[in-house]
């Protein structure tokens, strides 16, 4: 992260939480939705059948309007937890297909509703990449935890407008921007972006999410409904819960780590080197050194941050010194203080590393350092 100037933005399944971006997903929709839904559980049961016959298809297919019925009726528009799609289908199409002629057995007619109701899964879990940040440098849990048993280092952002701006090589953003006539606005794809820093909330469980908004992109529409945006329209008919806060909610055990984070602005699946995005040399305000690191670790870390000031600071110039802190262990407190240690210097040779005392004189950069030194010790 220092070397090379990245943050990585990684998946769920990367981070070490086994609940991280877990909701609860249920099932609550109009009876439109319903249908669509058991339309698309048919289909996905058909598919599993390879060189299924035209008319078997169709025959199965034909369910799907009294099925969406027979569900909506069975659920009476109450939250429906997820998981219970498969034994819902199950339970209500043999008294459904017993009134139509089937080319399948109805114990093979099940098995297949059962996959395809738990393959949907697949198809609600779209990618999420996350980049994690901390409140608190103080806290000896993270130092812990992340801090290499308090022998590694903590990097500060100074975030005026709580946004991080993020670069990659190739256009992978996705972005509402103002065009150059007043008042309008575009969709496009950017190099670069500004993604909002967002708090996360602590509960003893997940936060239930209507499972409809992540499969109406997923049903099968008519081109006559998608002129008329039916696709757009059928959300109306799903009472939205909790969807704004993917990605936001964490158990109550996480809560020391004061977590804030930031979003990839991106869709699809994104292998791991494509995740790996530069941030701006001019928001990195300093480094934290650990109680415990070592002598050679404290100088990589002063010259790797002048080898970035070198390369990054004449297109990405700042505005105050970049500074080093050191954080100590207290004899009265857990909570660990921290001191300021020095500015980074502008000059490096081997005997002598780019690091410099604060000059007191400098009353604006004297102001700066004291700035983040307060606001690391709140």
């Amino acid at each position: 992260m220092l070397a090379r100037g990245e943050i990585f933005f990684a998946s769920p399944q990367e981070l070490n939480d086994g609940s991280e971006c877990r909701p609860r997903y249920v099932l609550r929709g109009s009876e439109d939705l319903w249908t669509r839904l058991a339309e698309l559980v048919l289909l996905d049961a058909c598919s599993l059948v390879p060189g299924l016959a035209r008319d078997s298809f169709r025959g199965i297919m034909r369910l799907a309007n009294p099925l969406g019925i027979a569900l909506v009726r069975r659920t009476g528009r109450r939250d429906t937890d997820f998981d219970k799609l498969g034994p819902l289908v199950r339970g209500e199409l043999p008294a459904i297909a017993h009134e139509f002629r089937l080319d399948l057995p109805m114990p093979v007619l099940l098995d297949l509703t059962e996959r395809a109701s738990i393959g949907l899964g697949r198809r609600i879990n779209e990618p999420k990449y996350v980049a994690s940040f901390s409140l608190t440098p103080r806290d000896p849990t993270m130092w812990g935890h992340y801090g290499g048993a308090e022998r590694g280092f903590c990097l500060i952002f100074r975030l005026a407008d709580g946004k991080l701006k993020i670069q990659s090589p190739y256009k992978a953003f996705n972005d509402l921007r103002p065009t150059e006539t007043p008042g309008l606005h575009e969709w496009g794809i950017y190099a670069d972006a500004e993604v909002q820093m967002l708090p996360v909330t602590y509960r003893s469980a997940p936060l239930r999410f209507n499972a409809f908004h992540r499969l109406i992109p997923h049903f099968v529409y008519s081109e006559e409904e998608d002129h008329y945006d039916v696709p757009l329209l059928l959300p109306g008919g799903a009472p939205r819960r909790r969807e704004d806060a993917f990605g936001l909610v964490k158990a109550t055990t996480w809560k020391y780590e004061q977590e804030v984070r930031a979003f990839l602005p991106a869709f699809g699946k994104i292998v791991p080197e494509a995740r790996c995005l530069q941030y701006s040399w001019s928001q990195l305000a300093g480094v934290v050194f650990g109680p415990k690191i070592s002598n050679e670790d404290r100088e990589r870390l002063i010259v790797a941050s002048y080898l970035l000031q070198q390369g990054r600071g004449q297109i990405q110039p700042r505005t105050s010194p970049f500074v080093f802190l050191a954080a100590q262990q207290r004899s009265d407190s857990f909570q660990m203080a921290v001191e300021a240690v020095g500015v980074l210097d502008g000059f490096y040779a081997p005997e002598l590393l780019p690091i410099k005392t604060i000059d007191p004189t400098n009353r604006s950069a004297a102001a700066s350092v004291e700035e983040i030194l307060s606001a690391v010790q709140r």
